[in-house]
């Protein structure tokens, strides 16, 4: 029954494959259906106190160019960084697309009846992850569920995946408040994504078509992770209010999957109104690729709506580019007035026209565009205090979320129990 829905899930087209309706149906069928399975073996996670005994193993999205992805390999490398020797296990072709090669060793999951497994899926997809591992018989582990959330409350369905995590990380205090919410839930740690570069990133403006004098901002946005909560278009708004139709000013939005959300498509190209100075780039790029257009521009601009933790700012943060973002949410735990420049916001209820967040009661932030204006305006008029920003950003990112310093946290967790 589990293949014939995958093979169903694989045939479908893209766009309908990743529509809300159909997620949220599939989620549902595949949830019973696992659920029923693993009551039928006694699938139970191992909630004993650490050390456990046994392998210590990610399984994530290795193959994605997806947040969560990047959080797997982040997660990998600070491990091996702090010392240990943790084993990558792929689900992507399982899950989701397939876009990216990574550089990590992919393992087979090992036999061991005990162990320690750092799942880097989302309630909806753990259970389909569990049995891809073979969690169906004769082990118990203990599984971490490294769970990533936007909004300040907690999805009501995702509460049926506690039984099966014996704790969960977040990646921000805000994303703690939201998972930890409900009386139900397993202990929740705060473990925010090692944020690292391999080997030396430097700026290549040529490689982008950046001119070389040409004040330019970047925003990025994925269709598949909700192009409202990201929202790309009041950067657009900000950047218009800024520079108008300046050509020594220019605003890259750097998005993923966009064939495949038209509708996407067209409120980026009615917000542009055939603006010059403003360009799409669609595209999956590699890790060092994502890094090196970072590097190679004069801000990061992220007007999002909410984030459960802020992967951009904070690769921004790292490469010493100044970061212009709201003011609110996840991203809040590595950011503050000496660090960046934070956008003043207003909360509103949530409303997505896309499908993804559908909880009436939850609020996001709205950011003030001509708040946002200004600062971008400040940035292009004063390269030297922008520099001196990006230093101090820097500087604080690799203090809180450096690899070294989250690894020497999570080894930690994974060696003694420890209280938040």
């Amino acid at each position: 029954m589990h293949d014939l829905m995958r093979g169903i899930w694989r045939k479908m087209p893209d766009f309908v494959r990743h529509s809300s309706l159909t997620r949220t149906l599939a989620a549902n069928v595949q949830m019973a259906f696992l659920e029923m399975r693993m009551r039928s073996h006694g699938f139970r996670p191992n909630r004993e106190k650490p050390p456990i005994k046994g392998p210590v193993v990610i399984g994530g999205f290795f193959r994605s160019a997806s947040g969560i992805g990047e959080a797997a390999r982040a997660c990998y490398r600070a491990l091996n960084a702090a010392g240990l020797s943790p084993l990558a296990v792929d689900l992507t072709e399982a899950i989701t697309r397939v876009d990216l090669t990574p550089d990590i060793p992919l393992s087979k999951f090992p036999d061991d009846r005990s162990g320690t497994l750092l799942l880097y899926v989302n309630p909806p997809e753990l259970l389909s992850a569990v049995a891809q591992l073979g969690f169906l018989k004769g082990r118990r582990w203990r599984i971490i569920g490294c769970w990533m959330w936007e909004l300040s409350i907690f999805p009501r369905e995702w509460h049926r995946a506690f039984k099966y995590v014996s704790e969960i990380w977040a990646p921000s205090i805000y994303c703690k408040s939201s998972l930890q919410s409900r009386p139900d839930a397993p202990p929740v740690h705060v473990i925010p994504v090692p944020v690292t570069a391999q080997g030396e990133i430097g700026a290549d403006r040529a490689r982008f078509g950046i001119p070389p004098n040409c004040f330019t901002a970047l925003t990025m946005a994925d269709t598949y992770s909700s192009f409202s909560r990201k929202n790309p278009v009041a950067a657009i708004h900000a950047f218009r209010a800024a520079f108008k139709d300046r050509m020594d000013a220019r605003l890259i939005i750097k998005t993923r999957n966009l064939d495949q959300a038209p509708a996407a498509r067209k409120l980026l190209d009615d917000a542009i109104g055939g603006a010059a100075n403003i360009e799409i780039l669609d595209a999956t790029l590699s890790e060092a690729e994502r890094l090196i257009l970072i590097k190679s521009v004069d801000a990061v601009l992220s007007l999002h709506r909410a984030e459960g933790f802020g992967l951009v700012p904070a690769e921004a943060m790292l490469m010493g580019t100044p970061v212009i973002a709201t003011g609110w949410s996840g991203n809040l735990d590595f950011m503050n007035a000496e660090s960046s420049l934070l956008v003043g916001y207003r909360l509103t209820a949530v409303h997505d026209p896309f499908g993804i967040y559908r909880n009436d009661a939850a609020q996001w932030a709205e950011p003030d565009i001509e708040h946002a204006a200004k600062l971008l305006s400040r940035l292009a008029a004063d390269p030297e205090g922008a520099a001196a920003a990006g230093r101090v950003g820097q500087r604080q990112i690799i203090e809180t979320c450096g690899a070294r310093q989250v690894g020497e946290r999570m080894a930690k967790l994974l060696t003694a129990p420890s209280a938040e």
